[in-house]
């Protein structure tokens, strides 16, 4: 990813990828027609055009996909020097429907400022305090903290790093929505996902 920031090919970067997967997704996965959603990272120099929201837009009308099927997925430490632009940027893509997580989070110094200013409607912990918060007091309460923080602010809490039964059944118990990691299922080709679901 730094290389592609230097070079100038982030961004295009990322209008490929998201292209090339809402293509995919609906020609050959009923999911987002249901309950399924789509991630997509947004890389800092997204956060710095204005053009984007409405090339998103016209993205997903060309695959007659629904905006709020798509979720915009926000590295704590990506957010760009120019918050103010970020923050128009990030608003207009919520003011057309699309979703916004936090990721990563509790690893930026910004993560309440980037709560407080900006409409997000999941906030994702970050795998490195998850995987310690079972033999480390400090990481526990730092998760069982962001849970509650999320839930309060009506945010949709998913856990990443997920890798045993135990730790699932802790976060679940804890108030956590949703989980991720090698537990719940490995990465896995697109066409496969569908039987996997109905394992």
């Amino acid at each position: 990813m730094a290389l592609t920031e230097t070079s100038g090919l982030a961004l295009p970067l990322t209008r490929k990828v998201m292209d090339l997967a809402l293509e995919e997704c609906t020609r050959t996965y009923s999911a987002l027609e249901s309950s399924g959603t789509l991630s997509i990272n947004l890389p800092p120099v997204a956060m710095t055009d204005l053009t984007f929201p409405e090339a998103v837009v016209a993205a997903v009308t060309q695959v007659n996909c629904k905006p709020e099927k798509i979720i915009f997925e926000v590295t704590e430490t990506s957010v760009p020097a120019d918050l103010t632009k970020a923050i128009e940027i990030l608003t207009r893509l919520r003011l057309k429907g699309f979703a916004l997580s936090i990721d990563d989070f509790g690893t930026g110094h910004s993560s309440l400022e980037n709560l407080q200013h900006l409409s997000f409607n999941e906030l994702k912990i970050d795998l490195g305090f998850v995987r310690a918060a079972e033999t480390d007091t400090a990481s526990r309460l730092i998760v069982e903290s962001s849970i509650a923080l999320g839930n309060r602010l009506g945010l949709t809490v998913l856990a990443e790093g997920v890798e045993n039964e135990a730790l699932w059944r802790w976060l679940r118990d804890a108030g956590c929505e949703q989980a991720q990691g090698y537990f719940i299922a490995r990465p896995m080709p697109l066409e496969k996902v569908a039987a996997w679901q109905g394992e």
